[in-house]
């Protein structure tokens, strides 16, 4: 019996360990996007980097503030964080009343191009790249080879500066950097680990089904169901559109 005690005991430890992920960054970096995220719907927002060699943590500005405060996911046009650790991205977010998360890893097959130009003071050069049902277009620095950027963006020869798909519907541009260490812990504990099918199918009925509204008056669900079509209609255009591509 008592061994049995220790084993769960042990277990649970390794459990919540397992659910918190360590973040040691040795910069800070802010990013200004320009989203399209549907129908005449055009969104501004800032995202903070912190990023070292081996992991990084990215999110909205409104996001990070509220890190520890158990409002995360509220207020932001952009409601997921991207921490990378162990060579993968670890994707979580919260709709509604539903926290989730999966882990992906990703891989780039960037080509480098001869143009190159100053972003915010810096040369950056240009790689081209089609992933996720977009083309991108990618700025990065040799000047600081971290193999990291925005999102999931990464696996170039330095810093990504700025990245932008073809359409122009999706733009990243680092508006600055300092070098600051920062560690950071993320507990993932009270998120439900999912494949990446079963998040993606989770977030669109969290944010767009009546289903996530229990309890509504008969009459009042059919204007509300009206409302969630507009509202999916302004945010159908995501930055993956082809998630598995």
């Amino acid at each position: 019996m008592r061994n049995i005690t220790i084993i769960l005991i042990l277990f649970t430890l390794f459990s919540k360990s397992f659910a918190q992920i360590k973040i040691s960054g040795q910069y800070i970096a802010h990013y200004r996007a320009t989203m399209v995220l549907g129908k005449n719907n055009l969104k501004n927002e800032n995202f903070t980097f912190i990023f070292g060699n081996s992991s990084s943590y990215f999110a909205s500005d409104i996001n990070y503030q509220s890190e520890n405060s158990g409002e995360f996911g509220f207020g932001s046009y952009f409601p997921e964080r991207f921490i990378f650790s162990d060579e993968k991205y670890h994707v979580s977010g919260k709709y509604v009343e539903t926290s989730i998360s999966y882990e992906e890893r990703v891989v780039y097959k960037w080509k480098i191009e001869g143009q190159k130009k100053f972003v915010n003071g810096v040369y950056c050069q240009l790689a081209t790249t089609v992933k996720y049902g977009r083309k991108w277009n990618a700025y990065f620095a040799k000047e600081y080879p971290f193999q990291l950027g925005p999102a999931k963006f990464g696996g170039l020869p330095g810093l990504i500066f700025e990245i932008s798909d073809s359409t122009g519907e999706y733009k990243f541009v680092l508006e600055d950097l300092k070098k600051q260490d920062i560690s950071l812990k993320i507990n993932l504990e009270n998120y439900k680990k999912l494949t990446k099918s079963d998040y993606l199918k989770a977030r669109n009925n969290s944010e767009f089904s009546i289903a996530s509204f229990p309890g509504m008056p008969i009459q009042q669900t059919r204007e509300f169901e009206k409302k969630l079509e507009k509202l999916k209609e302004m945010n159908n255009n995501p930055l993956e559109l082809k998630p598995f591509e």
